[in-house]
């Protein structure tokens, strides 16, 4: 996935952020940087439209106030702010209430991938999907079980690959 020239670390995000705002995807943005080096976007989607099978729907989701959490250290962490959606209350989430947008076994995040190709389009799809699952209790989008963080995972797997390397 995604292959660029240089690294897009937490900081190169800014201006990714802010054209997705020019373009009229998100409102609202701002962003935060602490003395850590975390950076914090919040924001609300705009219309959407978004290709489920053979229909294409157009979606208003302004009414989600989206946080993205990022650092060098980690894989982006994406949190629905408002309305407030808490683990248990909804299906794919993790225990601290970020978003599961993908198969930690079959995806990870790196620092040269672009928050736009990479994660707004999933973002959006979640939504949709939960929105769906409100209605009908079905989760009709991908699953994976949510028993081991990505992070776990990503150790897991190097691990794998050196002892691989190794033999």
């Amino acid at each position: 996935m995604g292959q660029y020239k240089k690294a897009l670390n937490p900081g190169l995000q800014l201006p990714i952020f802010r054209r997705l705002q020019s373009d009229g995807f998100i409102s609202d943005l701002e962003h935060v940087l602490n003395g850590r080096g975390t950076h914090t976007w919040t924001f609300r989607i705009t219309d959407i439209e978004i290709k489920d099978k053979d229909l294409l729907v157009k979606k208003d989701f302004s009414n989600y106030l989206i946080k993205v959490r990022y650092s060098k250290k980690s894989a982006p962490k994406i949190f629905i702010v408002t309305p407030e959606i808490r683990y248990k209350q909804a299906p794919h989430l993790y225990n601290d209430s970020s978003l599961c947008l993908y198969k930690p076994t079959l995806w990870q995040w790196e620092n040269k991938m672009s928050f736009t190709k990479e994660l707004f389009p999933t973002i959006c799809l979640w939504l949709y999907f939960y929105e769906v699952w409100q209605q009908t209790g079905i989760w009709y989008g991908e699953e994976a079980k949510h028993d081991t963080p990505p992070e776990v995972l990503a150790e897991f797997h190097g691990h794998v690959q050196q002892l691989q390397n190794q033999n």
